[in-house]
């Protein structure tokens, strides 16, 4: 409903007597289907390559929808208009309504200029998170925040909780902490974080003799360093919300800080069983969720 009103409100303005219009024919391409607009200075950013949008007739001419194909010069924009819509004439009056709705993939990161602002005027990025472990069996979920610094360099701060299971053992496992993300190109980043993680194991309650014999937990709390390679992918879309943003960390080496752990380690079984001592340890990411 709240499109439709707005639809109606932008062809009475079109209809308006000495309202000016944001776009006017100047040129068609009949066999390509594409149609040359002059914008005024107030629209010139108004669109850009790939996005959609529906124009509103400012006579009897019943619009049209199509995408912007590329811009030419420094006020008139070539537009693509799909078959079977009828072309405009020479001389037409428009309003230009961005719809922004299955635009490609976007291969900027959002599109972010050097102030960290995507398209959007969106710096954050709220998602959830789910990490696997690949030295051993953990999976961990959680929410995540990254903040855009500039179009290059981000912040994202984690949590993330799960469960370490084996047909022997069983237990939880946190972690949590800051992550600085260095954009190489288009998607792709390093990562360099810092944070905290727990770990707690015991046995299964299996065999009776067996936890007799191992009844004591193994815990570990301690500081770790950690640095990997990630894509970070975003979508723009109106349906969803403004930008969708699918993160994926391939390979991420995590390491416990020199003195800073606080273990009790009483049973070897299990120890052999989750290596907490181990002196690194390899997990994978991926996130998903949206800018604003």
């Amino acid at each position: 409903m709240p499109q439709i009103l707005l639809n109606g409100l932008l062809i009475l303005l079109g209809c308006w007597p000495g309202v000016g219009h944001s776009a006017t024919v100047v040129g068609l391409h009949t066999s390509l289907g594409r149609v040359v607009l002059k914008l005024t200075p107030k629209e010139r950013g108004l669109l850009e390559s790939g996005d959609q949008f529906v124009a509103h007739p400012k006579g009897s001419y019943g619009g049209f929808s199509g995408f912007m194909h590329r811009r030419r010069g420094r006020d008139q924009i070539v537009v693509e208009v799909p078959y079977p819509q009828k072309l405009p004439g020479m001389k037409e009056q428009f309003v230009l309504e961005p719809t922004y709705v299955n635009k490609r993939i976007d291969a900027g990161v959002g599109w972010r200029g050097d102030d960290g602002a995507n398209r959007f005027g969106e710096r954050f990025v709220g998602a959830l998170e789910a990490g696997s472990g690949m030295t051993y069996r953990v999976a961990q979920f959680g929410p995540r925040l990254t903040y855009f610094w500039s179009q290059n360099v981000a912040m994202t701060g984690h949590y993330t909780r799960g469960t370490l299971a084996s047909e022997l053992a069983v237990g939880q496992a946190s972690q949590g902490g800051l992550r600085l993300l260095g954009f190489v190109g288009d998607s792709f980043h390093t990562i360099l974080g810092y944070g905290i993680r727990s770990q707690e194991v015991e046995l299964r309650a299996i065999d009776p003799l067996l936890l007799q014999e191992h009844p004591e937990k193994n815990t570990l709390t301690e500081q770790y360093g950690e640095f990997g390679v990630g894509n970070l992918f975003s979508f723009a879309t109106t349906r969803l919300g403004q930008v969708f943003v699918l993160g994926v960390d391939w390979f991420v080496v995590q390491s416990g800080v020199p003195g800073t752990a606080d273990q009790y380690i009483p049973d070897e079984l299990l120890e052999r069983e989750f290596p907490m001592t181990s002196p690194y340890h390899i997990y994978s990411r991926v996130s998903g969720g949206f800018s604003f």
